[in-house]
């Protein structure tokens, strides 16, 4: 299984090439078309009749994932381990706590109405699946970056759960890491389908900064092995302690990369609990349940996960006033980097 490419040359290097040969591609792409292309701005499409998503503006030709080891079995979070089919429904559930939590928020709240400046008045679409993926609860989708340099950050740099951080890996292994690169435009799926049966999508411009700072992009990759996907592209390389060190300090050892937010604390709870309310449980046995109710219930006892009629208030009325104050002196600035499709690349929201 371990087909690809060997990388002969220091991963910071082979890193650098990456992203020189994206740049210059991107200035081609603005000569020929007279264009200039900002870092950072977002360009609005619409989805459906209701809502609209953003792509980066600038256009990329590769995207790349970064593992500090390679696996045979690279499946997404959700089937990893040899999960039960009771597991996999109790993280699922976990991944609709987040939502309803999402769904609470006075920001997203806010992204609900109408934005003005979309033509007609659209509302800005919020990925709720990608956010839980991001935030670290388990999903079908695999993490891919816009930016190279952030693939490699996970590919050396290894996850302390005591420390909760991430540590550059300074020791030579014998295992090798792995860089996998996606191709943009190598599929004809890519402009045809409908956004939301897309393959790969951005999910960078959200109104929480974790996945605009790892230029974040999702890869459906469902129940199959990363390693059978046809389409991208394997490269290893072996771990040296001059590259980790050198990425890892780009990021400032991760906190870059993983800016404190306000979600932060309540996801970490939601990861850990064991007790639902119906409203969540039902919420997922509508989109993956294949038994009937009370089996499930039962099965879901007997391990100790409770399910409870009470609704659950995700947020104090302090808080609410807290992130509001926030979202208003935030919210002109996130508005501002989106722009709409028209012949310049100067027409933002405002």
């Amino acid at each position: 299984m371990m087909q690809g490419y060997r990388i002969n040359v220091p991963l910071y290097d082979f890193i650098s090439y990456l992203k020189e040969v994206d740049d210059k591609k991107q200035e081609l792409i603005e000569r020929d078309m007279g264009l200039y292309f900002p870092k950072g701005f977002y360009e609005a499409f619409a989805i459906d009749d209701d809502f609209f998503s953003t792509y980066p503006i600038k256009n990329l030709s590769i995207l790349c994932r970064g593992q500090n080891e390679f696996y045979e079995k690279s499946f997404a979070s959700i089937y990893r381990n040899n999960v039960s089919a009771l597991e996999c429904f109790i993280e699922r559930m976990k991944v609709e706590e987040f939502i309803n939590l999402l769904k609470e928020h006075p920001v997203v709240l806010d992204l609900k109405k109408p934005i003005e400046g979309t033509l007609p008045p659209k509302k800005f679409y919020i990925d709720f699946e990608g956010l839980a993926q991001h935030y670290e609860l388990k999903t079908e989708l695999m993490d891919f970056s816009g930016d190279p340099f952030v693939a490699a950050f996970f590919a050396v740099t290894k996850y302390d759960k005591k420390l909760n951080k991430y540590l550059p890996i300074i020791r030579p292994s014998s295992k090798p890491g792995i860089i996998y690169i996606y191709k943009i435009g190598q599929s004809i799926e890519e402009f045809t389908q409908p956004y939301m049966l897309q393959k790969i999508k951005p999910i960078s411009l959200q109104p929480f900064s974790r996945p605009g700072e790892q230029a974040a992009y999702l890869y459906r990759l469902g129940g199959k092995n990363l390693n059978e996907v046809s389409c991208i592209e394997k490269y290893f390389f072996y771990h040296r302690k001059e590259d980790s060190l050198k990425i890892y300090d780009m990021f400032d050892g991760g906190d870059k990369l993983f800016p404190y937010d306000s979600i932060q604390k309540k996801v970490s709870f939601i990861k850990k609990q064991f007790c639902f309310s119906e409203e969540v449980f039902f919420s997922t046995y509508r989109k993956y349940g294949n038994n009937n109710v009370k089996k499930i219930k039962k099965y879901l006892n007997k391990i100790g996960v409770v399910i409870k009629k009470d609704k659950k208030r995700y947020f104090t009325e302090d808080e609410i006033i807290h992130l509001k104050k926030q979202w208003k002196m935030e919210k002109k600035e996130f508005i501002s980097k989106i722009r709409i499709r028209l012949q310049d690349c100067d027409s933002n929201i405002r």
